[in-house]
């Protein structure tokens, strides 16, 4: 088998963008085409890639439930556990063929439940092309777990535009089962949209008020965690994940200390771009063929996506790896599909995608983790 590493990849990925710049179609293609291919034949970077394939080494069929089941050292939610085992008991093939499928499973649910159609496909194309250089290589590879949980968690979000609020709570409480980490943002998303927020005239009048208004209050939430930490252990209690969810709680108090320069992104750019995109809400509907009511449920999650990245980067602003955890539904999706829209609105498709480029080309600075240098 012929292995490829992390900065061959890199190179797959400047291929795939030029060519994009042409034809984002074409670009999709080639990335559904090369990714699974990669994940088959990537280097293991020893690290969290070592434990997961163990883990996914050692599934077994088992005569109760959940009948499928993992037996490593691994920490991870046992929903996680059992879909990997069933992959592994069922067709039987290594790890990295598990990476392979996981990545078209999840593409291919992405697809199921996206609201741009035919007409608006291109925010399809740049969603992906976006993950590309970083979200791809550190949820599809180095943990698969966030991987298939993110993508629900997305699934839910794209119900909740279309207000189909209980197939939403549905696809949040999935997501969070397999990943924890998720938990939080799932259910600010899901209570906000299940109780309509933004249809409160004041949210749309008054809409970087409101802003600024829900940011403070999540960092004065997050800044007093500490005080209600024993009552989120007890809510975290009676999920079936909760002695993984509650294992961790411990780290909202840690005093690990470091700068994450990627924060700049969730305190400044995000929070920009959502802004932005505020003010163009109506194009956004004529220009992604949508109803005008889901591009503005589409500004207002967005509002709360990007307010709780902020926060949690300014709150934990010294513990780079909490903050990047916390904040990774809200950086991914930002990064992926809010810039995305805004570019798409002010410019053509040939200008946003040059943009997006810039992205690309200071991926390996950014993200010195995924590229180690």
């Amino acid at each position: 088998m012929i292995e490829v590493n992390i900065f061959t990849y890199y190179i797959i990925c400047l291929v795939i963008f030029f060519i994009a710049i042409f034809n984002t179609r074409l670009g999709l293609i080639l990335l559904f085409l090369n990714v699974p291919i990669v994940l088959y034949c990537i280097q293991s970077n020893g690290a969290d890639y070592e434990h997961y394939k163990a883990d996914y080494e050692t599934a077994r069929q088992i005569a109760t439930y959940p009948y499928f089941y993992t037996f490593s050292s691994l920490t991870a939610e046992p929903f996680y556990k059992i879909y990997s085992a069933f992959i592994k008991v069922i067709t039987d093939i290594n790890y990295s063929g598990f990476l392979a499928v996981n990545f078209i499973f999840c593409f291919s649910i992405y697809y199921i439940f996206t609201p741009f159609n035919k007409k608006s496909c291109i925010i399809n194309h740049l969603f992906w092309l976006m993950t590309l250089p970083v979200i791809i290589p550190t949820i599809f590879y180095a943990s698969p777990r966030s991987s298939l949980s993110y993508i629900l968690i997305l699934a839910g979000f794209f119900c909740l535009l279309r207000d189909k609020k209980i197939f939403s709570g549905i696809l949040f409480f999935a997501g969070g089962m397999l990943h924890s980490q998720y938990l939080a943002i799932s259910f600010i998303l899901f209570f906000a949209g299940y109780f309509n927020l933004g249809a409160i005239p004041y949210v749309k009048n008054r809409f970087i008020l409101f802003y600024i208004l829900v940011s403070l209050s999540f960092v004065v939430v997050l800044k007093s965690i500490s005080i209600i930490l024993p009552n989120i252990s007890s809510l975290l209690s009676f999920l079936p994940s909760a002695e993984v969810a509650t294992g961790k709680l411990h780290y909202l108090t840690s005093n690990n200390t470091g700068f994450r320069l990627t924060s700049i992104l969730s305190i400044i750019i995000f929070p920009i771009f959502s802004l932005l995109l505020y003010k163009r809400y109506i194009k956004l509907s004529e220009v992604f063929n949508i109803d005008i009511n889901i591009a503005w449920r589409l500004c207002f999650l967005f509002l709360l996506i990007t307010a709780f990245g902020l926060a949690i980067n300014v709150a934990f602003f010294s513990n780079p790896h909490l903050s990047g955890r916390l904040s990774r539904f809200s950086d991914y999706t930002s990064l992926a599909l809010l810039i995305p829209l805004v570019l798409i609105c002010y410019f053509n498709r040939i200008k946003a995608v040059m943009i997006l480029s810039i992205f690309l080309l200071l991926a390996p600075l950014l993200y010195p983790t995924v590229y180690p240098i």
